[in-house]
This record gives structure tokens, C-alpha cells and sequence, in this order.
């Protein structure tokens, strides 16, 4: 095989070997970044995933949901994740938050479009609220949470666009006004809950798109105002109330998209902006109206999607920050208003999605969090800006149809060719990278549906091949870059959809092999080339769909499977070529959009796993075939968009991630597992286009006492920590699943605990708690006289050290090794030396401290007769002043002189 093919297998069929059945997580790894636009291409590196598709932002996956830092602008990714598009968010007065949509998972945990998050920013587990279609708004009013819609049931309970429910349990409440379409808008003020949508009856009574009811009887207000279109937004402020939508009259009087209304009578007021488009959002701050929405005129001025609006006059103020696109809400925190839409500029500057404006002067704040897409709903906290809406990532890079991903933390890296339109394949030679598409710039030079990148820096060279139409699919070797798309040219020579280009000049090779459409797919395996698309000629030659090739020659094989309609992509394993597309028969036998031939004979072989749909993408991985595609169903198993198929049985394995669109691009390696196209969610975590499995993980958490203790760890083949030495508590976050066996060493003076071992399961926590018990032993200390005082020392744990005692002390439980006691000085005797020994486990250790007279010990003269000899100015007669603690000491026992006259007895 010669060198340039040997490379390109290595980099782009990087082949996945001796894994066993399941390794792959079915849940997507959390740090890889996603995308904006559909992901068609990936190309793995040991270190990098190189990425190309149809998008223009790359970013870390917060969901539709992202609590952001005020100052910073910053996500935070531990955030929950929902899955489905937040539309409206209601402050809990306690730091958490309501939230209400188009979901239907929280962080893998089934809620249904209503949601309780907590104030450290995680799913209220406890609090569940069901409802069965869209919730537009919500408004907590002391513990009733009311929740505005468009939907039927709440809690399984017939509730048709309104219901209340208690904010702390969720139970649902009687009350069931009942309107008969959807409500958008909720406000509350002075006991009256303000309601506004589409409905033209609500509580059995004609409202017409606008209705207030009592919150403290349920009923219907008899406040009451014809308006002739719905209502998008209500705000209430000093007794008005302010309305914005698709209405043009107000009790018959011109009000064209937002009106105020007395809240008391209620009664029009002549306040009169009179935009020119739909008021989307209202905020209120002193004497200033914010409004947002999809109007240029407004307030008698030229006023882009967003305007303030003086209370007093009803005409715009000079504030002007003009969103190239409609903005749906607005939040004000002191003096920034914070603003949510569809935009990507405001006031000239990027800003994608959520913008902050100065509140008086309107210039843009450099705060710029840059969501992916549509914000719906804005909130603020004392910290954060929560926002909600259609976006899929925060704090995203700018990245044109390609993209690199550091495969060690999934974050973008700074290479960024930029092509001006979607990318199709990737090849990789040596370090060049080359890409096909249908392009026509890349890196701002004109580039003609193909370019050849560096892999490192992302740099356009030189090799420029001209092309007519859009390439699909890219294949270099030693001298030539095989090329297979849409094109009918290369250069100036005729080239249909299959060619060959000389990989030094650009200029298109002598290799012709004209086929009569698209060519989707080629590579080259040892001296021949195979190709696949929706052809059926090859040189003027019937080939349905498949072809192979001489490489040198472009002579055409007699090879020839054939397949009733497109085979869209091909792996090759061993003798055995495995096809996936959209055809019903494959070399003359029933196969439904997956099959395989024989590399040699061309026959169609018994493997059969029998997709319900189309496949785009194979991809080999050790003994099993990824597919990937548009079924929902495959070798019998319900399997959505991927699948994973044993080589031999054809048999579906159990990895099952659940995409909700088509995969079209797949790349496996021995670590990674990339999924690229253009699917809206998988796993039920609302990730779209982009998801990178890796073997299945959970946490492991060691902790130890004391703290000094070391220890070491052994798990799966992969884990990180296997056999090292580690000192204290420890984490291992993304460990897979597996046997791991904790080993404690030894200490001195500490019995070690035994070794242990657990099972590691997929989304799983082990924890290992060890503790190290100190041996111990008992240590006694007398004293002579038993008023004596001394210190006692030990090891670093041995509560008593450096403690001063008096008399006789014994500490059970002391932990083993060297002790030390000293006594304390006492006038008129001679300190006794410092002790020191060892404690041994299980052990008794007694230290006598003897403290003597300084004036020395001796015999008794004359055998002592019993009689007691004191200082020599006492008299032994008479002792009627002795000084205190004047002693006589014989033999060593010491004796006290008492102070009192007696007569002696002969």
C-alpha cells in the first residue's frame, strides 16, 4: 500500500479495536461543544476533532436555559439543562425560578413544560407540575402560581390555556377560567390578575384578547375593554395598565400596538405612541416606557424593534439601539436594560440573542454572553441574568462552516479557516487538511468547492484546484487527491462528478472516470478506487450506484455489486465492503438501506440488519459497524438516527443515544465516539448537531482519615489513576464503568484497612471510605512526692501532648510510639532526668519520677532507734518552729518533722 493512503487511513478510518459490547455511553459527553447548524463532517485526531458542516458559532452546551454572570457575561455550565424551548421565567422571591415552555426533560428527569429550579441552580426533584402543550407566561402571586398557555390539561386535570397551582407543592387549583384560545400574558397588581392573549370568552363570559380577574374570589373584575387583536404584553405600573400586541383599536379608540388603560375604571388613556408594528415586550422604570418588538416607528420617531417612550408625552425619547431583529423580551436591573431576541446587532455592535443598553444614554454595553439563538424570556437575580428561549450554547466562538475541538477539554481551539458556505468532507495528508464542500472562499481567498488547510494553524496554501460544482467527498494519496461530487469539470478539462487531482500542482490528473451523477463517496484501498452515489454509468459503463476502479488507470473493474437506488456511504473490513443508502436491493437481493458485499466477487452477503430508513454515514469500529442515518428502527430494535451493529450477527448492540433527526457524519476512535448532523436533541438532552460519546463513566470518590493517609486505586483499562499513589480524599470524575479495587498502604503506628472493591455501573457513584485506626497502648506515670507536677510529650496525635499534670496520671488508648515525660522543678529537690519510651501496640509503659531532697539520703546513725532527725538547729526535745518542708530522708523514705511539742518516752 503505498504511503499516502497508509496515512489517510490512519487519520480519517482511524479504526476502533477490542472493545467489547456496550463500551460506548449512550449519554453525550457534557463538556464537548456544540454547534449552531448541521455538523456533515469529522475528521479525528489523537489530540483534535475537526468539524465541518453548515454552521457559524460553536459553544459549550447550556441548553435553552442559562444562568449567566452579570459582570462577567459568563455561563454557568453546571446549570441545568433543558431540553426544549423556555419561553417564560417567573422569580420563586427565594432565588430560584419557574419556568415554563415547550420541554420535556430537566437534566435527564421528565417535566413537561413546567419546571421548579432551585437556587443553587438544579431541578427541584420534588416539584412536578405536568402540563400537556406550551406555556407562555407565568405570574406568582404569594404561594399560586399562575401558569398561561396553550394547552388542555395540567396535572392530567382538564385545564384549557389557564390554571393556578400552589407554588410550593404544585398541587392544581379549582380554579378554571377556562378561555377558549391561548393566553400569552400574565401581570399582577393591586389584587387583580391581568390576563392577555388570543381568546375572545374566558370564565363563560365574552373578553375580548384582554381580562382581569379577582385573585381573591377567582371571579371575573367587571374592569372591562373591547379590543380588536390579541395581546402579546402587560405591564402595570402607577395605577395604568399597559398593553402591547396585534390590536389597532382600544374601546373603539386608534391605538395602534400598545395602549395604556386605567386600571381603576378603566378608561383609555390618550397616551398614544402609535407604533407601526407588533409590540412584543413592556418594562417600566420611573417615567420611561421600554418596549420592545417588531416595529420601526414608534412614539412619533424612527425606532428599530426597540424604543423608550416617555410616560407623560407618549413620544420616544433619543434612546436608539436599534436590533437588526425583533426583540421578545426585556429586563431592568438599575441602569441597564437587558434584552432578549432574534437579533445578532444592536446599535451596530454584535450581539447575538441577549444584549445589555445603558437604560439613559442607549450605547451597548461591552457585557456580551453571544447566545446561538432566539432568547424568549429574561430574568434577573442579585448575581446572574437567567435567560430562556431557542438557543442551544452561550459564550460561542465565531467559526464559518469548520471548526477544531480540543478532543481533552471539547472546547474550540483557535483554528478557523473560515469558508464562506457549507463544508461536505475532510481528508487528511501528513498535516494538510483537505476540504471539500460547496464553498467558494476559504480563509477570505477564492477557493472553488475544494482547499487544502494546514491542520495545525489553519492556514489556506496554495493548492487551489478550480472547480464547477460542489464536492462531496475528498480522498488523497502519494500524488492525487481523489475528488467526487456534483462537478462536471476540473480546470478546463471535462470532469464528470469523479475525478482525480494532482496533489502538487492543483491541475486536474489524467485520471478521467466520468460518471452520470453524483458521486457521494470515494477511497482507495491498495491499488483500486471504489466509489458510490447515484450514479448508473461509470466511462459510459452501466455501474448502479457502485464502481471500482484501477487507481492508476481509472480502468474500470468488472466489480460490480449494483443497487436499485443511492448508496449514499461504504466502510471496508477485511473482504467485506459494508453499504449503507437509500436502496431496497443490493446486488440483486433485498436489502432495505443497508447491506454488504463481497470485495471480491461483489456478492451480497447474509449481514442484514434492515433499517425502516435511509442511511448516510458508516464508520468501523473494531468488530461492530456504527450506521447512521434517518431510521428510527434497526435489526429489530428501535434505534433513533444511530445505531451500532455486531460485524458478524448483524445484530444491534445496546448502545442507544436516541438523536431526534437525521445523522449524517460519524467518527470513531479508540477513545471517541463523534456524532455529527442534523438532529435537534439526543439523549433527551436537547443537544443538537454534534454529540461525543466516550466509553461509558461514572464517579468515583475515595476519602480517608487521617488525611495523610496514602493509597492506591485500579479500575478498567483507561482509567487515569490506575496503580498510581495518591495522599488524601480524591475525585474522579468521568471514570468508566468497571471493577476498581482500593488498596490502602501502610502507616506506622496505624493498622491498615483491608482492600476493597465495587462495580462501577454507567452514570454511576462509587465511594470508598477508609480510615486508618491508630494502635494504642497505656501509659502510667507515678509520682514521688504525689504533689510532684511534670509534662508528658507523644506522637503528633496523642491528645495530651505538652500538658502539664500533678500526681499520678495512666492515659488509656495512647497511640504507639516514643514518649517523653519531664518534671517540673520543686525548691529544695533535685528535678528527676526526662524519661523516654516506647509505646508498642497493645503495650503498658510506666515511667516513677522520683524528685529527692537536696540534701542527699543516707543511713540512720545508730540504726535509727526511732528516732527522726531534722535540720540541725531543731531541737529534738522541743520543735515548736520548724521551717516548712524541712525533711529528713533515710534510706529513701522521707519523713515529716510535724511542728509540735511532745515528750520523749524513754
Amino acid at each position: 500500500m503505498i504511503r499516502g493512503i497508509r496515512l489517510f487511513l490512519l487519520a480519517c478510518f482511524w479504526v476502533a479495536c477490542g472493545y467489547a459490547v456496550g463500551e460506548w455511553s449512550s449519554v453525550p459527553r457534557s463538556t464537548t461543544w456544540t454547534t449552531d447548524g448541521q455538523v456533515l463532517a469529522i475528521l479525528q485526531t489523537p489530540t483534535t476533532v475537526y468539524i465541518g458542516g453548515n454552521f457559524s458559532t460553536v459553544g459549550p452546551f447550556t441548553g435553552t436555559l442559562a444562568s449567566i454572570d452579570k459582570t462577567t457575561g459568563v455561563a454557568d455550565l453546571d446549570f441545568a439543562k433543558v431540553n426544549g424551548p423556555v419561553i417564560a421565567i417567573e422569580s420563586d422571591g427565594s432565588g430560584g425560578w419557574y419556568i415554563g415552555g415547550v420541554f420535556s426533560a430537566i437534566d435527564g428527569m421528565e417535566r413537561t413544560s413546567l419546571a421548579h429550579i432551585l437556587s443553587d441552580g438544579t431541578l427541584d426533584t420534588g416539584w412536578n407540575v405536568e402540563v400537556d402543550g406550551v406555556v407562555n407566561a407565568l405570574c406568582l402571586v404569594g404561594n399560586t402560581l399562575y401558569i398561561g398557555g396553550d394547552f388542555v390539561s395540567v396535572n392530567e386535570k382538564p385545564r384549557t390555556n389557564l390554571a393556578a397551582v400552589n407554588a410550593s407543592t404544585g398541587v392544581l387549583q379549582d380554579w378554571n377560567p377556562a378561555p377558549d384560545f391561548f393566553v400569552s400574558a400574565l401581570a399582577y397588581a393591586d389584587g387583580i390578575l391581568y390576563v392577555g392573549g388570543e381568546f375572545t370568552h374566558i370564565a363563560s363570559a365574552s373578553r375580548s384578547y384582554l381580562a382581569a380577574i379577582d385573585t381573591a374570589t377567582g371571579n371575573l373584575a367587571g374592569w372591562q375593554v373591547a379590543l380588536d387583536g390579541a395581546v402579546k404584553a402587560i405591564a402595570v405600573a402607577n395605577g395604568t395598565v399597559y398593553i402591547g400586541g396585534w390590536f389597532t383599536t382600544v374601546d373603539t379608540q386608534p391605538r395602534s400596538y400598545l395602549a395604556a388603560i386605567d386600571a381603576s375604571t378603566p378608561t383609555v388613556s390618550p397616551w398614544n405612541p402609535g407604533a407601526n408594528g407588533l409590540v412584543q415586550c413592556i418594562a417600566i422604570e420611573g417615567d420611561i416606557v421600554y418596549v420592545g418588538g417588531e416595529f420601526s416607528q414608534i412614539g412619533g420617531a424612527a425606532r428599530n424593534r426597540l424604543a423608550a417612550i416617555s410616560v407623560s408625552s407618549g413620544t420616544a425619547t433619543a434612546w436608539d439601539p436599534s436590533p437588526n431583529a425583533p426583540v421578545d423580551s426585556l429586563c431592568i436591573v438599575g441602569d441597564t436594560v437587558y434584552s432578549g431576541g432574534n437579533f445578532t446587532s444592536v446599535g451596530g455592535q454584535k450581539r447575538k440573542g441577549i444584549a445589555a443598553i445603558n437604560a439613559t444614554t442607549g450605547e451597548i454595553t461591552p457585557w456580551d454572553p453571544s447566545a446561538d439563538g432566539h432568547v424568549k424570556a429574561v430574568a434577573a437575580s442579585d448575581d446572574d441574568i437567567l435567560i430562556g428561549g431557542y438557543f442551544h450554547t452561550v459564550n460561542g466562538v465565531e467559526r464559518n462552516h469548520l471548526a477544531a475541538l480540543d478532543k481533552a477539554t471539547g472546547a474550540a481551539t483557535a483554528w478557523n479557516p473560515n469558508a464562506d458556505s457549507t463544508v461536505y468532507a475532510f481528508a487528511l495528508y501528513e498535516n494538510t487538511i483537505y476540504v471539500g464542500g460547496n464553498f467558494t472562499t476559504v480563509g477570505g481567498v477564492p477557493r472553488n468547492y475544494i482547499a487544502a488547510v494546514s491542520a495545525s494553524t489553519g492556514a489556506v496554501f496554495s493548492w487551489a484546484p478550480v472547480l464547477n460544482g460542489l464536492v462531496y467527498t475528498v480522498y488523497p494519496t502519494d500524488d492525487k487527491v481523489f475528488v467526487g461530487g456534483l462537478f462536471t469539470s476540473i480546470g478546463t478539462s471535462p470532469r464528470q462528478y469523479l475525478g482525480a487531482i494532482d496533489r502538487v500542482t492543483g491541475q486536474p490528473a489524467p485520471w478521467s472516470a466520468n460518471a452520470n451523477d453524483a458521486v457521494y463517496q470515494v477511497s482507495v484501498i491498495g491499488d483500486t478506487v471504489y466509489a458510490c452515489g447515484a450514479f448508473t454509468q461509470i466511462n459510459s459503463n452501466s455501474r448502479a450506484r457502485l464502481a471500482a476502479l484501477r487507481a492508476d488507470t481509472a480502468d474500470l473493474l468488472s466489480w460490480n455489486p449494483g443497487a436499485n437506488q443511492a448508496v449514499r456511504c461504504f466502510v471496508v473490513s477485511g473482504s467485506t465492503m459494508y453499504v449503507g443508502g437509500h436502496f431496497t436491493v443490493l446486488g440483486g437481493t433485498s436489502r432495505h438501506c443497508l447491506g454488504a458485499v463481497d470485495l471480491t466477487s461483489g456478492n451480497t452477503t447474509s449481514w442484514n440488519p434492515s433499517p425502516n430508513d435511509s442511511v448516510y454515514t458508516l464508520a468501523l469500529a473494531g468488530d461492530k459497524i456504527l450506521a447512521g442515518g434517518w431510521f428510527s428502527q434497526i435489526a429489530g430494535q428501535s434505534r433513533a438516527g444511530a445505531a451500532e451493529i455486531d460485524k458478524s450477527s448483524g445484530q444491534a448492540t445496546p448502545w442507544n443515544p436516541k438523536f431526534q433527526g437525521q445523522v449524517i457524519a460519524i467518527s470513531a476512535s479508540d477513545t471517541a465516539l463523534f456524532v455529527g448532523g442534523s438532529f435537534s436533541s439526543v439523549a433527551s438532552e436537547g443537544r443538537p448537531h454534534l454529540g461525543e460519546f466516550r466509553s461509558p463513566t461514572g464517579s468515583v470518590t475515595v476519602e480517608v482519615a487521617p488525611d495523610t493517609a496514602s493509597w492506591t486505586l485500579t479500575g478498567p483499562a483507561g482509567f487515569e489513576g490506575n496503580g498510581q499513589t495518591y495522599t488524601g480524599d480524591r475525585t474522579f470524575a468521568e471514570a468508566p464503568v468497571g471493577v476498581y479495587t482500593w488498596t490502602g498502604m501502610s502507616m506506622s503506628g496505624y493498622s491498615t484497612p483491608s482492600s476493597q472493591t465495587q462495580t462501577l455501573s454507567d452514570s454511576g457513584t462509587l465511594l470508598f471510605e477508609k480510615v486508618w485506626q491508630r494502635q494504642t497502648g497505656t501509659i502510667s506515670v507515678h509520682t514521688s512526692p504525689g504533689t510532684a507536677t511534670w509534662t508528658i510529650t507523644g506522637p503528633d496525635d496523642f491528645s495530651a501532648n505538652g500538658a502539664s499534670f500533678q500526681g499520678d496520671r495512666t492515659f488509656s488508648n495512647a497511640p504507639v510510639g516514643s514518649y517523653t515525660v519531664q518534671g517540673h522543678s520543686i525548691t529544695g529537690y533535685a528535678t528527676p532526668t526526662a524519661q523516654t519510651q516506647s509505646l508498642e501496640a497493645g503495650g503498658t509503659v510506666t515511667f516513677t519520677l522520683t524528685w529527692t531532697s537536696s540534701g542527699g539520703t543516707g543511713p540512720v546513725p545508730g540504726g535509727c532507734s526511732g528516732k527522726a532527725f531534722g535540720p540541725a538547729h531543731i531541737s529534738h526535745e522541743t520543735a515548736t518552729s520548724i521551717p516548712s518542708a524541712d525533711l529528713a530522708v533515710f534510706a529513701g523514705v522521707t519523713f515529716v518533722i510535724l511542728a509540735a511539742k511532745r515528750k520523749r518516752t524513754r
